[in-house]
């Protein structure tokens, strides 16, 4: 598994896994769909969201790329983005966490 962490989650997540702890951490569900979801999260006294995707499967990749697009494995897209938007002078959101495991089908 590879997780880059800012404060407090690198701190809380040491020696646990953090996606098993995000799944068991609870807070409000915001948007709940078979692949992804996201929660708001209080953690000592911050909110953050937490955007977990479950992986996509081999069926909607195939589906993906017939149909001339690029499959959705993950959040990068959205940690790039936010990246290109903050060098640009936007006011966006910091990415606390980022990361993920296995292979892209399954990747979470």
């Amino acid at each position: 598994m590879n997780i880059t962490a800012a404060s407090p989650f690198d701190r809380l997540w040491r020696g646990e896994d953090p996606l098993r702890w995000i799944e068991e951490a609870g807070g409000e569900p915001f948007r709940e769909l078979p692949d992804r979801r996201t929660t708001r999260l209080e953690v000592e006294g911050q909110v953050f969201f937490a955007k977990v995707h479950r992986g996509v499967g081999l069926g909607e990749t195939l589906r993906s790329l017939a149909s001339l697009r690029l499959p959705v494995f993950d959040a990068g897209a959205e940690v790039k983005a936010i990246a290109r938007l903050r060098e640009a002078g936007v006011d966006v959101p910091e990415v606390a966490a980022w990361g993920g495991d296995d292979a892209p089908a399954h990747r979470r």
